[in-house]
């Protein structure tokens, strides 16, 4: 669901059906891993 166009965390939420502490669990783990970036608003991309 990640890409270089940031995506809203619902959106990413109901793309994968999953729910929210989980996509936030796995959100937070790419970001602390350097694969992903949060945006205002609660955007997220795939770092490049």
């Amino acid at each position: 669901a990640l890409g270089r166009d940031p995506v809203h965390i619902d959106e990413i939420i109901r793309l994968t059906g999953l729910d929210t502490p989980s996509v936030l669990s796995v959100l937070l783990t790419l970001e602390l891993a350097g694969h992903a970036l949060q945006h205002p608003g609660k955007f997220f991309s795939r770092r490049i």
